[in-house]
Formats: structure tokens, sequence, C-alpha cells
């Protein structure tokens, strides 16, 4: 089961797509008159929601510095759990080609719900409610982009990212030196996949299927034969297809004849 490495850089690109929704966020000042007189661009990092707490708490100069400290935003991923309302058919199978035309294959995806936390720390409320704004209407609760998964395979899907919960936190009273932190929590959960390795299968493609059906036992020939075969007969898993189902039902029992691959009345005797 464990020690082929595997790696698709998952949680990774999962990371990457959170973070760069929010990476262009700005905050706008305005004098009395309402005209704009100064922009600032919203940082974001990877960080827990007391991280920058922690840092104005342990550091007074860096408390007396935070007007310009901030807004910023930090982000997390909390957690994630098994989905098995999206689970798939165990034998659905990716098809592709890699680089050199031969035919690959991927088993089906594994669905996971992947917990995201979005802070917002800033000194004025209207700071945050800017930045708000600027988020709350992208998510009806959710926001849906096609992600590039697995390159191997070529293989795109559409992740979407619903928001859960909006909060907020006033830390003036609790700050020993009146320093005021206001934060701002959005909760998300992520449709995400994930996915086994990438294989080989060898062998020949299967394009013909001939099955024998009967209600007695092994010897006792059979009463139907059911033939399954792609229609055109040339077609790839790559190009559009159809399944042609033949049946056909005989009077008396029949045995398969191993030589010329036909039913026969009498058993085969070789």
């Amino acid at each position: 089961m464990f020690g082929k490495h595997l790696y698709h850089r998952m949680v990774r690109k999962y990371v990457a797509y959170f973070g760069t929704l929010f990476n262009n966020v700005e905050v706008r000042r305005y004098d009395k008159d309402g005209s704009i007189i100064g922009r600032i661009r919203v940082p974001i990092s990877f960080a827990s929601k007391d991280y920058y707490r922690q840092r104005l708490v342990a550091d007074p100069e860096l408390a007396r510095q935070a007007s310009q400290m901030l807004p910023r935003m930090g982000f997390m991923m909390s957690g994630m759990a098994y989905d098995v309302s999206r689970k798939m058919n165990p034998l659905h199978n990716y098809v592709s080609r890699d680089s050199a035309g031969k035919v690959i294959t991927m088993a089906h995806n594994i669905p996971y719900d992947l917990s995201f936390e979005l802070h917002i720390w800033c000194k004025m409320s209207e700071d945050g409610q800017q930045i708000l704004e600027q988020i709350l209407p992208n998510f009806h609760p959710d926001f849906t982009a096609s992600l590039k998964l697995v390159r191997d395979m070529n293989l795109s899907m559409d992740v979407p990212l619903i928001l859960d919960s909006v909060s907020s936190d006033d830390t003036y009273e609790n700050s020993p030196d009146g320093t005021r932190v206001i934060i701002w929590t959005l909760t998300f959960t992520m449709k995400a996949y994930f996915f086994p390795g990438v294989t080989d299968p060898g062998g020949t493609l299967i394009k013909h299927v001939d099955l024998h059906l009967g209600t007695g036992g092994r010897g006792e020939g059979f009463q139907s034969n059911l033939e399954i075969k792609p229609s055109p007969a040339t077609a790839t898993p790559f190009e559009p297809y159809t399944i042609d189902v033949d049946q056909n039902f005989f009077d008396a029992p029949m045995h398969f004849n191993p030589i010329t691959c036909e039913p026969q009345l009498d058993p085969y005797e070789g």
C-alpha cells in the first residue's frame, strides 16, 4: 500500500489558490470631502489568527508602529475531512497520453473538504469594512475556479470555495497597553480532491467483449450471448464513440468452440 513515492503537490496548490484570491485587496484613505488621498494594498501572508497580536504585545516599539503596520491579512489551513457525499464510482478511471503519446491512466479521485481561515487585522473599523466589501460580494456563498490539478494527466477540475462564516474580535479591552487591533475572521470550506499515482496500463486496449450467459452449471451450456464493442471500432479513448450491445438468445443450450470462437450445440471435445 505504501512505499511508492507519490506527490502531486495538491495541498501546495490549494493553499496557493486560496492565498491568490485575496492578494489584490486595497484600502483607500479619504479626506473630509470624500476625495481619495491614499491607497494601501493590503499585504497577505500565511499566518495564524494570533500571530500579529502576539507580536504587538511582545514588542512595544512594534505596537507604536501598528498604525503603519496595519491593515494586513493572514490565512491558514486549519483541517481537512473526507467528503463521502462526493465519492465517485471506484471503477472510474482517468485516461490520457504522456509526452510520447503513450496511454496512461489514473484511478478515481478522493474527495476531501479543506478548512481555511482568513484573518484581517486592522486598527480602524472602516479599514475592515472596506476589505470585507471587496470580499463578500464574490461569495454567494461559493466561488469556483478551474484548477490544473494533475499535470501528467492534463487534468483540470472545478474547485468550489464556500464562505461559511464571518466574525469579529476587538482586542482593545484585553490589551495591557491599550493597543487596539480589530480582527475579522472568515472561515471557508474548499471542495478539494486528492489523486492516486499515474500508471502505464500496458497490454492491449480491449475493444470487444463476448459474454456467454446461462442458468445451468459448468458444462451445461449457455442460453444467450452478449456482445459489446465500441462504434466506430477504430475509436480510441480520446475520440467520441458509443457502445453497441447486441444480445442473442438460443432455443437450446449452446457450447463455446474455442477454435472457431462460435457457439455450437454439442460440447467441444478437443
